[in-house]
């Protein structure tokens, strides 16, 4: 029924996007930054009460428990020409196996919302199915967007960087003001905007750079990252929880 992250192409045209993307990331990133572990769910996978069995014994072997993130991962997002970024639902801090079936519902049943709707019109396409990522939820320190191209300009010199305390929702949602980051590809900074008056160390700020110009590699165009910082004891953790190409440029 579902497929981990790490044992799986995930096709993009039965798992979407989305979960093809942090498939390939799983086997490519690992040297720079790490992908909560997961797995995805096909758009035509039935899942209810019956399917709670494997569900729960699937995140306890892939995710190693709860919380989870439960995120979308459509035919057709997060592809080359359209991402529909932030049309569809996500559900965080998932706690047991009864939430997680409610969380999938939501998902899923966010591809019939009117901002969905008015997307896929818009764009000329048509109406597909909606697979659904589960992924261990990763508490962050701060947690942003990054782009490797500036988005407005298409400037493809700079990466353009934005980032809040906590969790990212509250960013891709437009309920936070944004420190953003400017830095050409060269690591100069050309521009520093600190609303919240604690800017990012250097030092992540170039780690950032460095994750980003590693991705854009990988699938050899500029990207549209969300990711995700951890700090405690044991140090700086990076995350990289999903990217898209910029389809913008």
């Amino acid at each position: 029924m579902a497929i981990d992250f790490f044992t799986s192409e995930l096709p993009k045209e039965t798992f979407g996007g989305k979960a093809h993307n942090l498939a390939q990331l799983t086997k490519t990133v690992g040297s720079v930054a790490e992908v909560p572990q997961g797995f995805a769910i096909s758009p035509d996978e039935v899942i209810d009460e019956n399917s709670k069995e494997v569900l729960a014994m699937t995140v306890s072997e892939v995710c190693g428990g709860y919380p989870v993130a439960v995120r979308s991962s459509a035919i057709g997002e997060d592809g080359d020409q359209f991402s529909f970024a932030g049309q569809y639902d996500t559900v965080l801090n998932v706690r047991d196996i009864n939430e997680l079936l409610k969380a999938i519902a939501t998902v899923r049943e966010s591809a019939d919302s009117d901002r969905v709707e008015a997307y896929t019109e818009n764009s000329g396409l048509d109406k597909t199915g909606v697979g659904v990522i589960v992924q261990t939820m990763v508490n962050s320190s701060t947690s942003g967007v990054l782009f490797t191209a500036e988005p407005i300009d298409n400037d493809t010199s700079v990466i353009f960087m934005e980032a809040v305390e906590g969790l990212g929702d509250k960013l891709v949602s437009g309920h936070a003001s944004p420190d953003s980051y400017e830095v050409y590809k060269s690591g100069i900074t050309k521009e520093q905007h600190c609303i919240s008056g604690r800017p990012l160390p250097r030092e992540e700020v170039m780690k950032m750079l460095e994750i980003g110009l590693h991705i854009e590699k990988t699938f050899g165009c500029p990207q549209d990252i969300e990711w995700a910082i951890t700090r405690d004891i044991h140090g700086v953790r990076y995350y990289v929880l999903q990217a898209r190409p910029l389809t913008t440029i």
